[in-house]
């Protein structure tokens, strides 16, 4: 292959799937089932070296790749933002994590889709979206066991009872509302603190 719009291809026949090298800028791989090398047409490129717009022989496949390369192109890019490095020597375990990245982001599409006809302005982004799903995959199906009942005696005096409790994000909705009793965490030195101060005939 030499020189701009040069293409080299070769053809399976049994199955017809064409594998095609182009070579543009750089080179270029394609391979389809769906389309082959004709027609080839020229299409307009600027040449550096010239400089100015010549004539380069673009084959049939490239022109469609063009023209829907949205797709494939955009899919691929939106796993590759926040892709899992895991160092695994066994195979099929990076085919499975590759299968639920690309499960997420056609959620993730479908998503905003949805949103878009709704009218929504503003959507959930490709990252938050994923830790959404990661959180309700850590809570799906847990029940907290709610404690009934005076505190043990093992609970530790109202004096070290700290005043401000550390503030605990709430959950997603996906976990909010799949119909599983979600109780109040129980803790034993508020609880234990309370049942002091109405013993002793105070307001706490």
């Amino acid at each position: 292959m030499q020189g701009r719009g040069s293409h080299d291809y070769r053809t399976e026949s049994e199955q017809n799937i064409i594998a095609l090298k182009w070579y543009d800028n750089r080179y270029v791989h394609l391979v389809s089932s769906h389309k082959g090398k004709n027609p080839v047409e020229p299409v307009k490129r600027w040449s550096v070296a010239k400089p100015q717009y010549v004539d380069v022989s673009r084959p049939a496949i490239v022109m469609e790749y063009n023209n829907f390369m949205g797709g494939v192109d955009l899919h691929g890019m939106l796993i590759a933002l926040y892709r899992r490095n895991i160092g695994v020597e066994i195979f099929y375990l990076r085919i499975v994590f590759h299968i639920i990245d690309i499960c997420i982001v056609n959620a993730w599409r479908l998503y905003r889709h949805h949103c878009t006809q709704r009218g929504f302005t503003k959507h959930t982004p490709l990252l938050a979206f994923r830790s959404d799903i990661a959180h309700a995959l850590l809570k799906a199906g847990h029940s907290v066991v709610r404690k009934r009942g005076w505190p043990s005696q093992d609970s530790p005096s109202p004096s070290a009872v700290k005043k401000r409790t550390p503030s605990i994000p709430n959950p997603v909705d996906d976990v909010r509302f799949d119909h599983i009793g979600h109780w109040p965490e129980h803790l034993a030195n508020r609880v234990h603190a309370v049942h002091q101060g109405i013993f002793k005939g105070k307001v706490l």
